[in-house]
């Protein structure tokens, strides 16, 4: 009977070390898998308040800046109207990416919408990156003059 019990000790000692030898492994990928998924880069949104130009205004444009060293991938680029989500754009540089030191824009005139002309406008930006870089402005625009009527900072 002792070697019974001198044997079943052993194989419950290689039991428990067995199991937290395992524990310590799916531990081991867990905290791989939490540190992998950390460095991946979420996107950043950036966003305006409205401008709105009164009866003057015709065009709002959202224009961004990549300050930054290397080049910004775009997720979405849109213009959000105060009656019509997203505003049909009649202009857009901006691309797919915005180099280091380039500046685009996207424009929508807000009277040409199929709604009430004269909307209040704000803008939208997603892009893959930190936005640390990246600044922006939302713009009305007086359409004889081009200067702006209303702006607002993109955050």
């Amino acid at each position: 009977m002792a070697k019974i019990s001198k044997l079943s000790c052993l194989a419950g000692g290689t039991m428990r070390k067995s199991k937290t030898s395992m524990r310590k492994l799916i531990l081991s990928g867990i905290v791989l898998a939490c540190g992998m998924a950390g460095t991946a880069q979420a996107a950043s949104t950036l966003a305006s308040g409205p401008v709105f130009g009164g009866q003057q205004q015709e065009q709002v444009a959202c224009v961004v800046v990549n300050l930054g060293s290397t080049p910004i991938n775009f997720v979405t680029k849109q213009l959000v109207g105060q009656f019509k989500t997203p505003l049909t754009q009649n202009f857009n540089d901006c691309g797919a990416k915005l180099l280091p030191g380039a500046t685009c824009s996207f424009q929508a005139n807000v009277n040409t919408q199929g709604t009430a002309p004269h909307q209040a406008a704000s803008c939208k930006v997603v892009i893959q990156e930190a936005k640390t870089n990246v600044r922006g402005t939302m713009v009305a625009l007086d359409p004889a003059l081009g200067r702006p009527l209303s702006q607002t900072d993109l955050r």
